[in-house]
């Protein structure tokens, strides 16, 4: 990722309210081997879970491991779709539809709706530079069923691709209604995305190590992997970001 706006560290930890709120999604599953195991030592700790509300890197990272987009940047930094299947511009070109892809599923195990989209892609605009300067032409976002939603404009907008794929923080990662209906200046309690990894509540220390273990019900996309965008699939059992502080 790239382009970040600013990094930010935290002293402490986490907040411990924020954890026990937090549900164990990730409960008695057998460790991992080491040989399947990702450890990764970034510049900083983790601010916030919520990658909305901050623009830290960190966060970002925590994001891109739990969460999914509904586009992305391809390593030809063309936007391509992630959640979407397929989207359309209407004759007039002031409406978008957007058609969700098969087999997304949240990591309690719920399906993925426009109820979960429409709400998200509101609390992301309120808090992002590109999502505020296109809602200012938007003049509504509208679920049609639970796979189809639309964004329809009062002027021609023809950003709207890049902005929802953009990688500068905060990106427009998708939460479910109950997350994305959290007043956008406050952080989200709880980690539930649709992403490739889950975090592991009972092996992360915050302040020390956040661990992340394979999503087994994600479906990649089929087309080969390519900047972020393309199939993500997993070749390994766990992440785990370690935090060092300096000398």
């Amino acid at each position: 990722m790239t382009k970040f706006a600013r990094r930010t560290v935290i002293k402490g930890g986490i907040a411990t309210a924020a954890l026990i709120a937090a549900p164990a999604i990730v409960r008695g599953q057998t460790k991992p081997a080491a040989a399947r195991t990702i450890r990764a030592v970034f510049h900083g700790d983790i601010p916030t879970y919520d990658p909305i509300w901050t623009t830290a890197n960190m966060s970002a990272y925590h994001g891109g491991m739990v969460y999914d987009t509904l586009f992305g940047i391809d390593d030809k930094q063309q936007p391509q779709p992630q959640m979407v299947k397929k989207w359309a511009l209407s004759e007039d070109k002031l409406t978008w539809s957007f058609e969700l892809r098969d087999g997304l599923k949240w990591h309690d195990g719920t399906a993925v709706t426009t109820a979960d989209i429409v709400p998200s892609l509101k609390r992301w605009a309120a808090r992002d530079g590109g999502g505020q300067h296109m809602m200012l032409r938007v003049k509504e976002i509208a679920a049609k069923d639970d796979n189809v939603f639309t964004v329809a404009f009062k002027e021609r907008y023809g950003l709207t691709l890049d902005v929802l794929a953009k990688t500068s923080t905060p990106i427009c990662f998708m939460m479910r209604k109950k997350e994305a209906e959290t007043d956008p200046m406050q952080k989200i309690e709880q980690v539930v995305g649709s992403g490739p990894f889950k975090l592991n509540l009972d092996e992360t220390k915050p302040g020390t190590q956040y661990v992340y273990d394979r999503n087994p019900d994600y479906v990649p996309r089929g087309e080969p992997a390519g900047g972020i965008a393309g199939g993500k699939v997993v070749k390994i059992d766990r992440v785990v970001f370690i935090n060092m502080t300096d000398g």
